[in-house]
């Protein structure tokens, strides 16, 4: 079954479709003024994972090698169409649909999940390294798996969450392409999200952040290199360091706030009041953004 997608927009959907979901489909199972999905939704998300995962298996076959790597990029992209058609049939049918008046009997719960269950697939599956290319080229510029029409349940949220930890355990190596992941997610989840949340109130206590003492803090001082990007450090003295550090055994242990009110105020004032005193100049700000 191949994936080359058809030129012609289909006559229901209004968009090409490929081969895989034209086989799952087919087309004497709708008709333009009253469509009908035959097929269960469980066989639908079945089809396409088994042929998304035989485009990810294709992937793996390629080697390191330079003329092998552009192969690779051409499968990646071939397997991007495919899910872009995916989502587009789920956009249909979610537009087309609806949870009161369903004209086509199916599981639009489900169907809302199913692109999420596509990608985390395709990310457990591919390298670190093909994963960055199908993240950036994909998820990122997908605003509609994004939107209310499918992010809008805890479910697609949860499938996403758990999607992003195991793709950042696996590109840890990467610094820049996990901070891009990290940044994603936060953009994409609501700051009120309860993802986002200790619910239960549970911290971890034993977790020990080790400070350097006056002496070393000196040392360290004098073997750093300071360049013209950076703000004046060397006004830093070991006092500051110490609240800076020292403020967060507050976030590791919030409930200890309340009995050290005074103290977690005034290390903060002391910060932020740092930080507006030691401004970046021009210069430093534009050799910031050339690096």
């Amino acid at each position: 079954m191949g994936i080359d997608i058809k030129d012609e927009a289909h006559p229901t959907f209004g968009f090409p479709v490929d081969d895989c979901l034209e086989y799952v489909f087919p087309s004497e199972t709708y008709s333009q003024d009253n469509f009908q999905m035959n097929t269960n939704t469980e066989n639908v998300e079945l089809a396409l994972r088994s042929h998304l995962l035989t485009l990810t298996a294709s992937i793996l076959e390629c080697t390191d090698e330079e003329d092998e790597e552009e192969n690779a990029k051409e499968k990646i992209c071939k397997m991007n169409d495919f899910i872009s058609t995916s989502l587009k049939f789920f956009n249909y049918v979610l537009e087309n649909s609806s949870d009161t008046n369903n004209a086509m009997n199916i599981n639009t719960y489900r169907i809302r999940l199913i692109p999420f269950r596509m990608l985390e697939d395709v990310f457990d599956t591919i390298t670190s390294k093909h994963a960055k290319i199908v993240w950036v080229e994909f998820v990122e510029k997908k605003d509609i798996l994004f939107s209310q029409k499918f992010f809008t349940s805890q479910a697609p949220k949860l499938i996403f969450i758990k999607l992003c930890n195991k793709l950042l355990e696996k590109v840890s190596s990467q610094v820049e392409f996990a901070g891009r992941i990290q940044m994603f997610r936060t953009a994409v989840m609501s700051l009120d999200d309860r993802s986002g949340a200790n619910v239960v109130g549970k911290f971890n206590l034993e977790k020990e952040l080790n400070v350097d003492n006056e002496e070393d803090f000196i040392e360290h001082q004098k073997t750093r290199n300071f360049d013209d990007t950076s703000a004046d450090h060397k006004g830093m003295n070991y006092q500051f360091y110490k609240i800076f550090w020292g403020i967060q055994k507050f976030f590791t242990d919030p409930k200890s706030i309340m009995s050290r009110r005074r103290e977690f105020e005034t290390s903060i004032q002391t910060i932020l009041s740092a930080f507006e005193g030691n401004s970046f100049s021009e210069k430093q700000i534009k050799a910031l953004e050339n690096k």
